[in-house]
């Protein structure tokens, strides 16, 4: 108990004065098997302390983490993390406070400046890559021919133009592709200022960073107490909220220390005691050897090797070059590109209100099917005669379609879902890896495909990912848990359950509902995998 309670930060005096607290706590919050969770059981880490045992446990915790003098706030939030729905029958609630806790559910868009302003920061971070990549869509229109390549005869320029485009790697932006047409009539720099423009957002993120709340996860994982709870207090409306949401991750942390086992015990000077500080590689390795984990790893895996089997960031990449071949002139190539960037970005909307109401899962699993076919029919467009209105029309409006499916599905699902797969000790290597995955293939894809395209023509490249949709979906299906709804800490337990477990599932479960539901027509119900204790 001693390693475990100096894992969390405590000196060893404050150790030892808690110690017979902390081991009922312990007991207490030993429920579900976080690696093996076999009935799928979602329960809440405080749900089996009586209440003594809770408000010794928040006496313990304040103390050891030097914020007594905040006792009787973590005492209120510790019962209202314990049992949430019953939060106006907690002694001591302010109108204001009650107001707040309702309001989660009622009205969820209220929330501080200070987390609207870190969503919009992070999202001017992706508007980079974006614009980056957007600006090489543009741009090879032009820049093949100043650096003298000539694809047609000479087979190893079409890697050259691969590997340049490799550089960025993540979804188009709409003010990317309005740049393109901003600057396609400058005149021979033109290809320069379209991949040098990704610099203007940059800007604004470079500022906008110094103004955003620290992670209170990551300060919990560092032992900084104090910086995390003044983190939560400007992420959230009230002081109460905050310590909540502290004391709650903090149990979880607890659980997830239980769940590591010895597999981050160390050893100095034949001291053995746990830490979580350093040791990257062991971590690494802990993404494919914990099996609560390694199903993290591997759904984040999916999702984000999907974004790039279902072909967005080739049409992103190459829609100039791919319009310039269905004998559209530069301008109308990039007129048309701009259009694909305003789909994009029109039809990622519905995804701020269905990504956690459809749900991650669903809306991955409805999206793939549609930007199978669209892809297809695309590629089939390009038969229709050259001379024919309908060539680039038709190519041009089934390309549409593909990015309107594309853009609420998988568009923000991989990096919302990676993101909080993973427990908090491995949620830096396990995103790490996740985004590995991503740019690994983006490179490989874009590096190829003009080969491939020149190898099986516009319409079997093409083709080619409208098969490889079909193969993510299936993935999905088997490999990829629903997460919508969850607090971070409550993934723990929908990780638990067994990789073999979900499969099941999904194939005796899911598909037969599936198949008389919507093929058979039939009324039918849909037993849930995942389900809450009778007691909370």
């Amino acid at each position: 108990m001693d390693e475990r309670m100096a894992s969390l930060g405590l000196s060893t005096s404050r150790v030892r004065r808690a110690e017979k607290t902390s081991r009922s706590a312990d007991e207490a919050l030993q429920g579900v098997d976080l690696n093996r969770n076999i009935e799928a059981l979602i329960e809440n880490p405080l749900s089996h302390f009586t209440p003594d045992q809770l408000q010794r446990d928040v006496l313990a915790f304040a103390r050891s983490t030097d914020l007594a003098e905040h006792c009787d706030l973590f005492k209120k939030g510790a019962e209202i993390a314990k049992d949430p729905r019953m939060f106006e029958s907690v002694d001591g609630l302010t109108e204001e406070e009650k107001q707040a806790l309702g309001d989660e559910k009622k009205h969820r868009f209220k929330q501080p400046r200070a987390l609207y302003l870190t969503i919009i920061i992070c999202s001017i971070g992706a508007a980079v890559q974006g614009w980056d990549q957007t600006g090489s869509n543009g741009a090879n229109l032009n820049w093949p021919r100043e650096f003298r390549l000539d694809t047609d005869r000479k087979s190893n320029d079409f890697w050259i133009l691969g590997l340049v485009n490799a550089a960025p790697y993540i979804a188009a932006a709409l003010i990317g592709f309005s740049a393109n047409l901003v600057l396609y009539q400058i005149g021979s720099i033109a290809w320069r200022l379209q991949l040098g423009s990704a610099f203007i957002p940059a800007v604004p993120l470079i500022i906008g960073i110094y103004f955003c709340p620290e992670s209170p996860r990551w300060y919990i994982k560092k032992h900084r107490y104090h910086d995390a709870f003044d983190s939560l207090r400007r992420l959230r409306l009230t002081p109460l909220q905050a310590a909540r949401d502290l004391y709650y991750i903090h149990a979880q942390v607890r659980l997830e220390e239980m769940m590591l086992g010895d597999a981050d015990i160390q050893t100095s000077e034949g001291q053995e005691y746990y830490s979580n500080d350093g040791r990257y590689a062991s971590r690494f390795i802990q993404l494919f050897t914990i099996p609560r984990v390694r199903r993290a790893t591997l759904a984040a895996f999916v999702v984000m090797i999907a974004q790039q089997m279902c072909g967005i960031n080739i049409v992103a990449f190459y829609s100039s070059t791919i319009f310039t071949d269905a004998n559209a002139s530069e301008r109308s190539a990039l007129l048309v590109s701009w259009g694909f960037g305003l789909i994009n970005f029109v039809f990622a909307w519905p995804a701020v209100r269905n990504i956690d109401t459809y749900g991650r899962r669903a809306l991955l699993l409805f999206t793939f099917p549609h930007m199978a076919w669209t892809l297809l029919a695309s590629g089939f467009s390009f038969y229709i005669p050259d001379d024919s209105p309908a060539h680039l029309g038709m190519i041009t409006f089934f390309i549409y379609l593909f990015a309107a499916f594309y853009s609420p599905g998988e568009g923000p699902v991989p990096f919302t879902y990676s993101a909080e797969a993973f427990p908090l000790f491995h949620r830096e290597v396990g995103m790490s890896f996740a985004v590995s995955t991503n740019l690994f293939w983006a490179a490989v894809l874009t590096v190829g495909f003009p080969k491939l395209s020149d190898a099986i023509t516009p319409t079997g490249a093409i083709g080619f990912f409208a098969g490889l949709n079909i193969l993510a979906f299936v993935m999905i299906f088997l490999w990829v848990p629903e997460t919508k709804q969850r607090t971070l800490e409550e993934l723990d337990y929908i990780f638990g359950v067994p990789t073999s477990t979900h499969m099941h599932y999904q194939l005796t479960k899911v598909l037969p509902y599936c198949m008389n539901r919507y093929i058979l027509r039939r009324d039918v119900d849909l037993e849930p995998l995942y389900h809450f204790p009778s007691n909370q």
